[in-house]
């Protein structure tokens, strides 16, 4: 099978599906933990949260994105330019609040407050996110069986700050 490596787009070839074991598989079943050797590419174009993908659907990679956040705990007001880990699927990286585009109706989603300077624990807000590097992801689509790669959550001095939802991936 030839792949693509996402985010580097290294072309790879599966030479070989083994259990942790060492068993070898030519299928795998939800919750197998597997080991894949690939040919053609280098150890350095794959990183934890690299994704392997057919040529003909490769997953998008952004450095930004806009989202919904709510906002779980957090020691100072969250505003524009503060800092966060990033975590999604396999992955995580440093992230900043870019920009606060909104406070939301928790119930509704509908807005409440136009760029707000700050939102506090408790509230759900639109935001636009900047990653330190390259990261795989969607926007959220509840009927996606990718949903994993529209999903996130924020982390400060072992506290979740946020959970939140994709909106929109920026190219």
């Amino acid at each position: 099978y030839i792949l693509i490596a996402a985010p580097s787009g290294s072309r790879c070839t599966v030479a070989g599906v083994t259990l942790d074991s060492g068993e070898e598989r030519t299928q795998a079943l939800a919750g197998d933990n597997l080991r894949i050797k690939l040919n053609g590419i280098d150890e350095d174009r794959i990183a934890q949260g690299s994704v392997l993908c057919s040529p003909d659907n490769v997953i998008k990679h952004c450095t930004s994105f806009t989202s919904t956040l709510m906002i779980m705990e957090a020691k100072n007001v969250i505003s524009s330019g503060s800092e966060f880990v990033f975590h999604s699927h396999a992955v995580q990286c440093q992230c900043k609040i870019k920009h606060i585009l909104a406070k939301l109706d928790k119930k509704t989603g509908a807005v409440v407050t136009k760029k707000p300077s700050f939102v506090t624990p408790g509230s759900s807000c639109a935001v636009t996110i900047e990653l330190a590097k390259p990261v795989c992801l969607e926007a959220f689509d509840k009927k996606s069986v990718h949903q994993r790669f529209g999903r996130f959550i924020l982390r400060a001095e072992d506290a979740t700050v946020a959970i939140g939802t994709i909106k929109k991936v920026k190219a």
